[in-house]
């Protein structure tokens, strides 16, 4: 379901940094996220919406019209590192090698 704003919820001009720092550390009060020590910025968000909806393999096409990146070169900035995805690769593959091995163990193959 879309979500329908009656008033408008963005600004015609650039919000000042300062201003949009403190707008987002009370966003994140307000969640109850603990702060301390971490290095988060209102970019945390838009890597993190990356990230979920490249796992979720939408293509780059979809993800740049939500995020609003104009090329996929700035896209792939925010995509997770090569060898987050070849960890997630190779646990995947060696869960297959797993329950492979337990069928041909129950069909007496072992």
């Amino acid at each position: 379901m879309p979500i329908l704003f009656s008033t408008q919820w963005y600004f015609n001009q650039p919000y000042p940094q300062k201003a949009l720092r403190s707008l987002f550390y009370s966003i994140c009060k307000d969640a109850g996220l603990d702060l301390i020590g971490r290095q988060i910025s209102n970019h945390s968000g838009r890597k993190t919406s990356v990230q979920v909806l490249k796992e979720l393999e939408c293509s780059d096409a979809v993800v740049m019209s939500i995020t609003r990146h104009k090329t996929q070169q700035g896209l792939a900035a925010y995509e997770r590192p090569k060898t987050v995805m070849q960890q997630q690769g190779i646990s995947g593959f060696l869960d297959a090698i797993k329950i492979r091995q337990t069928n041909d163990h129950k069909d007496g193959k072992f």
